[in-house]
This record gives C-alpha cells, sequence and structure tokens, in this order.
C-alpha cells in the first residue's frame, strides 16, 4: 500500500520536488516573524481547510494558538466559511463541516491545498495511478480551480490551480 501511495502523490505532482522558497521573503509578523508566499511553485502547499462542526470554537483556538484573524464570507448559500488571515496574507478557512458528514461519523478534518500548473491533468494523473477523484475540477469565480482526489488509502487532498487567488 505505501507504493501505491508513494505512486499516487508521485503522479499527482509530476515530480518529487522540494518546496521552492524563491518567492518568499521575511517580514515582521503581528506575533515575530513570519514567512509571506506570494507565489506558489508547482506542487507546493497554497491553502488549508478545517471542515469543523464547531466553527466559533476553533476560530477562538487558532485565533489563541496561531495568531489567525477570521473574516466571515458568504460561499454560494453557505454563510458559515470563515477565511483565516495574518495581517493581510490569507492562510486558509474554517467552515462548517457538512452535516450529513459529521451524522455519518466523518471527524472534524483538515484539507492540504496543493498547487498545480494544469488542474485537468493533475486529476487524470491522479486517477490513473490508482487515485479517486472526490470531487472533479470546478471553477471558483474569481480564485481558480479546484479538484479533491484521495490516494488509495483514502486520505484526501485539493488540487489547486490558481487564477486570482494564488493560495
Amino acid at each position: 500500500t505505501a507504493d501505491r501511495v508513494r505512486s499516487t502523490i508521485g503522479a499527482i505532482h509530476g515530480h518529487a520536488g522540494a518546496l521552492s522558497h524563491q518567492f518568499c521573503n521575511i517580514r515582521d509578523g503581528q506575533k515575530g516573524i513570519t514567512m509571506r508566499v506570494d507565489t506558489y511553485s508547482e506542487s507546493q502547499p497554497a491553502w488549508v481547510d478545517l471542515a469543523t462542526p464547531d466553527i466559533r470554537g476553533m476560530i477562538s483556538i487558532y485565533g489563541e494558538l496561531l495568531g489567525w484573524q477570521s473574516t466571515q464570507q458568504t460561499r454560494g448559500e453557505d454563510p458559515d466559511y470563515y477565511v483565516q488571515s495574518i495581517g493581510d496574507a490569507q492562510v486558509g478557512a474554517i467552515y462548517r463541516q457538512p452535516r450529513v458528514e459529521a451524522s455519518t461519523g466523518i471527524p472534524p478534518y483538515w484539507l492540504t491545498y496543493f498547487t498545480v500548473s494544469d488542474l485537468d491533468a493533475a486529476v487524470s494523473r491522479a486517477a490513473e495511478a490508482g487515485g479517486e477523484v472526490l470531487v472533479p475540477a470546478t471553477d471558483i469565480p474569481g480564485a481558480g480551480r479546484m479538484a479533491r482526489v484521495a490516494e488509495p488509502g483514502r486520505a484526501a487532498i485539493v488540487l489547486w490551480q490558481p487564477g486570482e487567488l494564488h493560495g
């Protein structure tokens, strides 16, 4: 199973490349030194989401722990989506876990978004390598395109092709 996982991840990313810090700069943040990333390289993590039934509790915990500020945004019909920021840099979101997931025993979870330059090709590589497409390629107006895929062991990630929003 570990070999299938490595194979799937390698196919999704197209290469095993290390994280590139060429676009990073260090600046004083509200809680000390932070790394500011304005552009993400291929395969680099670019965003995180936390799906939870306890939005207020998690906003409080991560605000205190990481210094995140929370801003409510409407996402379609869902008012329970809160973008998390450090200063003027958006770092992720906390949103209400779908009730159908919570009611079937799925615990709260984090999703990591990985940057890809060609979403359709990355989704195809994932499926060909034995991964499962959980959410097909979807346009996010004003932001980019995304798809959720899972490796054979069912761990899920989001593939993100940036548009106006890099991460």
